[in-house]
């Protein structure tokens, strides 16, 4: 493993994992050599250089639920808590063994990315929008090429005919279907609509409206399997300065996930839950400086 060789903190995490670029979140898996992910370097965010990447195969890690987003990782990877660097192996052990019959509260509190810190942000997602809506048709896919149909949650009229203008920017259907959820048929995919309010709203939109509707409003809802989904989301929230409050239920072993658009109240995220998993593959991050706290699903991973 490349952290054996060089004598950095170990970033090893789920490929499916969100991390943030310039022009805004990617899974770990699909980051290359030289791209740049957002880290806390002295306290302030810029954008770093990855130096290598070496993938891992189905292996043992451990999952930490927190009401800022869940981060996947290897049990060598270094979690930043308010306590200080914590291997996510040794994190379990640190609950506060009083607090055992608490649900929140009993694990030291994680450090974060503020959605109120926007320094590093420039402003727009245009780079990044026709790579956010191809990773919407491929979330939500559920037809041919030749007519792509779109699984979303049933949200009301207004919403996915939002959406849909968005998505297919021409004549939709919309098919209600069970348990919470529904289908859109386009003609073609199509562009970010000119007359959406912002870009950044729009993108947002179409990513949420993958979600359930969690039966208030800006509450949404997702299997906890969809994972790859709910790290995307979450990335592009962070990334749109938009603040989320994010739910696992049940605690001691979480079979959803309810976001909702409202500011949390502590600056740090409280944990939930801590569970270990067996992951499909894990990716290694070297990144080209020391010292600086990667930003990861949100929450700070020493390197």
């Amino acid at each position: 493993m490349l952290w054996k060789a060089s004598g950095f903190p170990l970033l090893c995490l789920d490929s499916s994992t969100s991390v943030l670029t310039s022009s805004g979140p990617a899974p770990v898996g699909e980051i290359r050599r030289g791209d740049g992910l957002l880290c806390l370097v002295r306290g302030t965010p810029q954008f770093v250089g990855v130096a290598e990447t070496a993938r891992v195969g189905r292996t043992q890690a451990v999952c930490v639920f927190s009401d800022a987003g869940h981060l996947i990782a290897a049990p060598e990877t270094t979690l930043v808590a308010s306590t200080g660097p914590c291997e996510m192996s040794t994190f379990e052990a640190k609950r506060d063994v009083g607090a055992i019959g608490r649900m929140d509260g009993s694990w030291p509190l994680l450090e974060v990315l503020s959605t109120s810190e926007r320094g590093w942000h420039h402003g727009t997602m245009s780079p990044g929008a026709p790579e956010v809506l191809a990773r919407v048709m491929a979330f939500g896919a559920a037809g041919a090429v030749e007519q792509p149909v779109l699984r979303v949650g049933s949200h009301d009229k207004l919403t996915l005919a939002r959406v849909a203008h968005t998505v297919f920017g021409a004549p939709y259907d919309c098919e209600p279907g069970p348990a919470g959820w529904s289908w859109l048929r386009g003609a073609a995919p199509g562009r970010v609509a000119a007359n959406a309010p912002t870009l950044e709203a729009a993108l947002v939109d179409c990513v949420l409206a993958l979600w359930q509707p969690g039966g208030a409003e800006q509450l949404y809802r997702l299997p906890i399997e969809m994972e790859a989904l709910s790290f995307f989301t979450f990335g592009l929230l962070h990334f749109a300065g938009i603040p989320f409050k994010v739910e696992f239920r049940p605690r001691y072993l979480p079979l959803h996930v309810d976001v909702s658009l409202v500011r949390r109240r502590d600056s740090h995220a409280v944990v939930q839950a801590v569970v270990s998993a067996q992951v499909k593959e894990l990716v290694e991050l070297r990144l080209e400086g020391r010292g600086c706290y990667a930003v990861v699903n949100g929450l700070l991973c020493a390197q």
